[in-house]
């Protein structure tokens, strides 16, 4: 295996893994130890939110390096268990480059939740929460009701690549307004119940989670990056859900 395709290798998985949600230690140990164990040779990995980089020196003594910028950014806990256990693989089996890159293309190939599943699950979500904090029927229906209506909104947005401070503004001043006009002309609820069980749906905490993991490992950096973000979804939450309220509470 020459130096360029090994670089590729780092590249593509390093790429795979930051962007469905890995830790940056976990980005930066993996693809070490797979050209450590591939024979490369004073091999740097630098991991942050939007960006990957490597680098390696040839048999020749040349340094090669990639940088590749991180757009993407998701949460996928399936293909990130995927890519561990095909980095541990290459490290204890040695597996040649077109097996490896054929188990990377089979991983990022596979297809997300249609959007049945993923409306379910934001119900779900929505309804259990409501339950958990006190809910009683009528705040589960109520629950029940909004997700339906709001995560369209959502998966839409998604599609379209909106700013995720925008969304969260959306989407929490939607679940807000349609929580306080359901108890006003339909029926009566717990308005805090509904609204803070389908909120859950938008709390980032995975988010917070790898951030405080990332800064526990000394990645500063990606931490307070992925901190911040974090911070500024609840900042979003907060505004839609506080601009709706204060507005109808004139109002009325």
């Amino acid at each position: 295996m020459n130096n360029q395709q090994l670089l590729n290798i780092a590249s593509r998985l390093g790429y795979s893994m930051q962007k469905n949600g890995a830790e940056t230690f976990r980005v930066e140990d993996s693809i070490a130890r797979i050209l450590s164990a591939l024979g490369a040779t004073d091999i740097n990995v630098f991991v942050i939110n939007s960006c990957f980089m490597v680098s390696m020196k040839s048999e020749e003594g040349t340094v090669l390096s990639e940088i590749r910028r991180c757009t993407e950014k998701s949460t996928d806990l399936y293909k990130i268990d995927r890519l561990n256990s095909l980095c541990r693989k290459i490290c204890s089996e040695k597996m040649d480059y077109d097996s490896i890159i054929a188990e990377i293309d089979d991983i990022e190939s596979k297809k997300v939740y249609p959007f049945l599943v993923k409306l379910l699950g934001f119900t779900i979500i929505s309804v259990g929460f409501s339950f958990l904090f006190g809910g009683g029927l009528l705040e589960l229906a109520a629950a029940l009701i909004i997700s339906v209506i709001v995560y369209p909104l959502i998966f839409s947005m998604d599609r379209l690549s909106t700013g995720i401070f925008f969304k969260n503004i959306v989407a929490s001043g939607l679940i807000a307004l349609l929580t306080i006009l359901l108890s006003a002309f339909l029926f009566e609820v717990q308005i805090d119940k509904v609204i803070i069980g389908t909120f859950m749906n938008l709390v980032p905490g995975v988010a917070l989670t790898t951030s405080m993991r990332d800064i526990i490992a000394g990645d500063l950096i990606s931490g307070k990056n992925t901190l911040t973000e974090a911070l500024i979804i609840a900042l979003g939450m907060a505004l839609g859900a506080g601009i709706v309220m204060a507005s109808l509470g004139f109002l009325m």
